[in-house]
Order: structure tokens, then sequence, then C-alpha cells
């Protein structure tokens, strides 16, 4: 008897163990230190889990980095710098050809330097999130992921979709129960001579872990150039919605229709829109100042207006 008291002791502890778990929500800044308060500002609103922010601050320039730093500074925020060394030689395998400060190694040398370093060793979950992503009604991660090792939005390459990995910019893993975690790998680049951007190489972690249960993000809606999208990528193609029928999905939302009434360019939307993307916040596509400043003020009135 008291040795199944000691055991029935023992898993109640566990369980309490897993309840207390915080959930690990990681960001990579680069170059919008603005984005740090809102997107602090919506999990702390909106997320229905505990959970602990962290940034990792990949300011590519001094200035930039102190802003990062300053701005988490004021706001209470755990801020870890990424040394830049990282990015003027190869963090990750890299092909000779390939150049290295492209923005897909950067931001996969970036992701792979935060779990290296403090994600694979969390206990609980890790939620990985855009910098430029927010959270826009209540959600909880814990729900959601279930009891599931990881989830994130499924990326497609190669004939018939043969090449199948992970996007990078939102992604939850369950740490305590991810076989094999130490093996994933965030890189991007070439495979059966299909290019892959970051995440790409997630594709050799689920072609050897075929027992991880993995829930793919399927539903998103996509805003870029009057398109309104679902299910973008999935390999068989994308599904169209009308305008009218956009609307339809958010007329019970009036701050997001009016939003969405204004057609900001090129946003998404994940988890049932849980999450706003504000997307290439990074500017890889240089887009002119003019472009960033009214998106961002559109943005930027909408989560104020619903963050207040």
């Amino acid at each position: 008897m008291s040795r199944f008291w000691f055991l029935f002791c023992s898993f109640c502890v566990f369980l309490g163990s897993l309840a207390e778990a915080k959930v690990l929500v990681i960001t990579h800044c680069y170059n919008r230190p603005d984005f740090i308060e809102l997107q602090s500002k919506s999990l702390l609103k909106f997320l229905k889990d505990d959970f602990e922010y962290v940034v990792f601050n990949d300011g590519p320039t001094q200035k930039l980095a102190e802003l990062i730093e300053e701005t988490c500074q004021k706001l209470a925020i755990h801020c870890i710098r990424i040394p830049q060394e990282i990015h003027q030689q190869p963090y990750l395998l890299r092909a000779a050809w390939e150049d290295i400060n492209c923005p897909s190694v950067r931001t996969a040398n970036a992701i792979q330097y935060s779990f290296d370093t403090l994600a694979f060793e969390h206990e609980g979950i890790v939620a990985v999130l855009d910098s430029d992503m927010f959270l826009i009604r209540d959600f909880s991660i814990v729900n959601y992921l279930g009891d599931y090792d990881l989830s994130g939005v499924a990326q497609w390459r190669g004939a018939n979709g043969s090449i199948q990995y992970l996007w990078n910019g939102i992604l939850f893993f369950n740490m305590d129960t991810l076989p094999n975690k130490k093996s994933l790998n965030f890189n991007c680049g070439s495979i059966d001579g299909n290019h892959t951007d970051t995440g790409g190489y997630t594709h050799y972690y689920l072609k050897a872990n075929p027992n991880a249960k993995v829930l793919f993000m399927r539903q998103q809606l996509d805003l870029t150039d009057g398109d309104f999208i679902v299910n973008s990528y999935e390999p068989e193609g994308r599904d169209y919605l009308t305008e009218s029928e956009v609307y339809e999905l958010v007329q019970s939302n009036a701050p997001l229709l009016k939003l969405m009434q204004q057609h900001p360019d090129d946003i998404q939307f994940y988890l049932d829109f849980a999450i706003l993307h504000y997307r290439r916040a990074g500017n890889y596509h240089a887009k002119s100042r003019g472009y960033h400043h009214q998106k961002t003020e559109i943005i930027h009135y909408f989560l104020t207006s619903i963050l207040q």
C-alpha cells in the first residue's frame, strides 16, 4: 500500500508540474522595436496561458540593437542579444554558392540560436512567433496543442508536394513529449534540388520522426492585392473566398471588419482569426518608408483599439 501511495503522489506531483509550467513565447526582433510593446500587450490581454515572453535581439546595427534592448528594459521584458558573429560565419551548414547574409539564412540562424541556447532546455511548451504577429482574441496554446507534440503551418516543395516542412513564422512545441527534439534544424537550402526557405530542414525531422504527433495549422486567411485566400499552403492549390464571404466571416467583430475594409496590403490571419500577421516587417521585399508608415498606422490603430 505504501508503494502504491508513493507512486500515486509522484504522479500527482508530475501532473502539477505540467500545470505550473509556463509557455515560453519567443520572438526574434530584427528591425521593428516598435512592435515589441504591441506584441507583449496582445499576449498579456489575450493569451490564456501562464507564459514567459522572451525577445531575441537580432538588430543588425548597434543603433537598432540598442533600441530593441531599451524597449525591452522599459517594458521589463527578458531580452537576449544574438551574437552577430553567427551571421558572419556558417552557423548552420551552407553550400558554397549560398549568401550567408540573405534573409532566410539570417532568420534560420536566429531561430536555431534561440533553441540551442534556451528553447531546447525548456520544460513545457515553446511557442515561436514572428515579431510582427499579434494575438487579437482570446486563445490558449495549451488547449490548442492538446496532446500533440508540435504544430505549425505546412509548406510544400517539389513535385506533388514531396518536400514537406514547417514554416518558421508560428510554431508550437511540447518539449516534454517531442521525440528527438535536439535534432530539430531550422535551416534553409536545397532539398533534392528544391529551394526551401527558413525552416526547410524541418523536413528531415518530420521524415525521421514519423511518430511525432503533428497538428498542421491549415486554416489561414491572406490579404494580398485584394486576394482573399484560405488554406493557402495546401499542395493541391488555393481556395479563394470572395470579399463578401470574408466580411461575413468577421461581421460580428466590428474592429476587425473595419480593419479588413481598409484593405491593408499583404497581411495574414491564423488560427480562426486569433492571430494577425503584419507580414514582411523585415522589409526584404524592399518597400518604401511611406508604404510601411501607412500600413503601420492602419495596424496600430486596430491593435490599440482592441488592446485598451
